[in-house]
């Protein structure tokens, strides 16, 4: 997902959850592909992510219900280049 829909998508859910579902809605990112994503300090209290591609996404300080996360998928973060070995 692109970062800026992204962001649009979490500032959306904080204004569902500051105004009790008044404004805003909640954040539907079922199967959504948030590798890599910036997650830090984020409220998904709420969130549908059931399906979701969260491998090294930075959920540092985030808030989560562990029923919003069934069927998310996390795998091993991988090096993007590979790891040359130094020459001695």
């Amino acid at each position: 997902m692109e970062p800026e829909k992204l962001k649009e998508i979490l500032a959306q859910h904080q204004l569902w959850l500051d105004t009790n579902g008044e404004h805003g809605e909640a954040a539907h990112l079922q199967g959504a592909d948030l590798s890599y994503s910036k997650l830090k300090g984020a409220n998904l209290a709420g969130a549908k992510m059931q399906g979701a591609y969260l491998t090294g996404a930075d959920f540092t300080h985030v808030l989560y219900n562990k029923e919003d996360l069934s069927g998310v998928l996390v795998l091993p973060a991988l090096p993007l280049f590979p790891v040359q070995e130094k020459a001695t």
